[in-house]
């Protein structure tokens, strides 16, 4: 199972973590940074502002703690007294951003469970998330919720998790060298990953091999004799074999369409249901899964790879995606009607870098549909070559067939000023025009793929239309 909240926390465990008696304080449960994730019994963390300069815009949250404390938090940890809560509500420390580096690092150290760490540049959320699917099936299991991979949601993660976990997954983000070497030695990982070593965030890189080395920081935690998986399609599947081996790894796999431990032989997508035959350890098996494009069932293979890597049995874990669903923002398919008209809408509205844009567009080629149509926004952080990596994805959407093409944002701009007349849409600045003009858009029934970076706010598109 995935443990949901329960008493992570008791007056002695607390007290031994942070070196001091507690004196009201007598359980808790999630340690939590925003009062929207208040559940009953969490404990809310409130730091000044600008506590962590990593993270660009951090409010104070101590005019929030009377807040959470009527949403149902048992206690509050605070720098300061509040004005409207009581004492016994509160627990008063110097600095608290460090007192929940010392929850982490005490969860860390009391743990037995199994650590497994993925990083990757795309698709490594929605690949956490399988994976702590799986597990779960075999053993508890806790992870990270959503994207709490930085400097804060690594700590908030491991402070919370409950002391019966058998597997903890963790990803770990980044997007400059040196934020993954701060984080991993907190997590101090049986299992590691690479899912993916792809052109993002190039506006903080000179150079894709700098961003490997960045993602291979994820080594510097590495437990002795751990497990290393990664990519073997990827160019840099040898480099990270050798960095690992430097590393200490006691086993490293691989995952991928070619010859290795995990591997995925064979992809088809019809009737809304992926088809995918893998071979794991040399065993091949057929399994199906409404989690959509091939992209995202190499994925599901790496997943698997992982569960042979701690021997647990991958026929049996594959048969948890028979009824998996892609995270929200990430490949999910609606059914709709809008403006009168069927629709199916594929939101890929999450996040969006050339690889996977390419990814999603050629899944869009293998489905069916008389009338497709592309809405694509700005791929952001892609450095000094990003108006050649939009218009690249020119030549894949007339491989898909796709009937029109409306783009948004000043970079997709580049991409709309080359698209042919005849599947040439309108462009719009930001989503609000696009929002207006959808009417326009939507006069007959149509697949519709939206893809863009987060920022560009096309998540509010799919809102819009998926009502």
């Amino acid at each position: 199972m995935i443990l949901e909240n329960h008493i992570i926390w008791t007056n002695k465990t607390l007290s031994e973590a942070l070196g001091m008696q507690l004196q009201y304080f007598t359980s808790g449960g999630a340690i939590c940074y925003n009062t929207q994730d208040i559940k009953k019994g969490d404990i809310f963390l409130a730091m000044p502002e600008n506590a962590l300069p990593t993270i660009k815009g951090t409010k104070d949250s101590h005019p929030y703690v009377k807040e959470a404390i009527n949403k149902g938090a048992r206690f509050a940890i605070v720098e300061h007294a509040i004005d409207g809560v009581d004492a016994d509500k509160l627990i008063i420390v110097p600095n608290a951003f460090e007192a929940l580096q010392k929850m982490a690092a005490y969860k860390r150290t009391k743990s037995k469970a199994k650590f497994i760490c993925i990083t990757g540049s795309a698709g490594k959320t929605s690949t956490k998330e399988a994976t702590a699917l799986v597990l779960s099936h075999f053993a508890p299991t806790f992870a990270n919720p959503g994207t709490f991979n930085n400097e804060l949601g690594v700590p908030l993660t491991l402070a919370s998790m409950p002391d019966n976990t058998e597997y903890m997954v963790i990803e770990i983000g980044m997007n400059h060298a040196g934020e993954i070497s701060a984080l991993i030695p907190q997590i101090n990982p049986d299992l590691v990953m690479i899912n993916n070593i792809l052109p993002v965030h190039l506006e903080n890189f000179d150079s894709l091999d700098k961003i490997a080395d960045a993602k291979l920081e994820i080594l510097d935690g590495l437990k002795a004799n751990g497990i290393a998986i990664f990519n073997a399609d990827s160019e840099y599947y040898d480099y990270c074999c050798t960095k690992a081996i430097k590393k200490g790894a006691g086993k490293i796999l691989g995952f991928g369409t070619g010859q290795t431990e995990g591997q995925l032989t064979h992809y088809s997508f019809d009737n809304n249901v992926s088809h995918i035959t893998t071979s794991i350890a040399g065993k091949e098996f057929v399994f199906t899964t409404p989690i959509a494009g091939e992209h995202r069932a190499l994925n599901l293979v790496a997943v698997l790879t992982i569960c042979h890597s701690l021997g647990l049995n991958p026929l049996e874990a594959s048969k948890i995606f028979s009824n998996a669903k892609p995270p929200k923002g990430r490949g999910e398919i609606h059914n709709i009607i809008f403006n009168g008209h069927k629709c199916v809408v594929i939101d890929d509205s999450y996040n969006a870098g050339p690889v996977s844009t390419i990814a999603s567009i050629k899944h869009l080629k293998d489905l069916n549909h008389a009338n497709k149509i592309v809405i694509l926004a700005n791929m952001m952080e892609l450095g000094t070559q990003e108006i050649e990596y939009h218009k690249s994805l020119l030549p894949h959407i007339i491989d898909a067939g796709v009937r029109k093409v409306y783009t948004l944002g000043d970079l997709m701009y580049e991409l709309h000023k080359i698209v042919p007349n005849e599947i040439q849409g309108k462009h719009f600045k930001d989503y609000r025009e696009l929002e207006a003009y959808l009417n326009d858009i939507v006069t007959e029934d149509m697949m519709i793929l939206l893809k863009g970076s987060k920022s560009q706010k096309l998540a509010h598109i799919v809102d819009v239309l998926v009502k």
